[in-house]
């Protein structure tokens, strides 16, 4: 029947959206958590490292489809990427406390309100860059932070 055939397009691309959804957010806390580390603290041996990385996740991130090849909206893209991760600088401190104690030595260059609200303006641009497949490097949206 019609109506059978509805719902089964309606949940293949609810399915199809889930996996592109956990696919994405499964790379959110590694890309934030590095976005940190270059934000917050002076770190010359590491810094090519971390942006390695990020573009590496970014990349894959850009690859990522939905049914019939679309790619998510902006709005997608920001909140699985960094709303739903950091909701406010405290969050950003948390992450700081919890899982990079190893960078409390170095020398600090902003205050965890600077880093989530750079990190917020960042992902706003990037989420639209990814959504139309424009996304080139993270390097090209720190020049205004360094």
């Amino acid at each position: 029947m019609l109506i059978d055939n509805v719902f089964d397009l309606i949940y293949e691309m609810a399915r199809d959206r889930r996996k592109a959804e956990n696919d994405i957010s499964s790379l959110a806390d590694p890309i934030i958590n590095h976005l940190i580390k270059i934000l917050k603290w002076k770190d010359e041996i590491n810094y090519s490292h971390h942006i390695h990385d990020i573009n590496n996740w970014l990349f894959k991130i850009q690859r990522i489809r939905l049914k019939g090849g679309r790619r998510p909206k902006p709005a997608d893209y920001y909140k699985w990427i960094f709303s739903e991760i950091l909701g406010s600088a405290g969050d950003v401190t948390n992450i700081i406390r919890r899982e990079l104690k190893d960078y409390l030595s170095l020398e600090k260059i902003r205050t965890d309100a600077d880093v989530y609200h750079q990190i917020e303006e960042l992902m706003k641009k990037i989420a639209a860059d990814l959504s139309d497949d424009k996304f080139e490097g993270i390097e090209n949206y720190l020049s205004d932070y360094n």
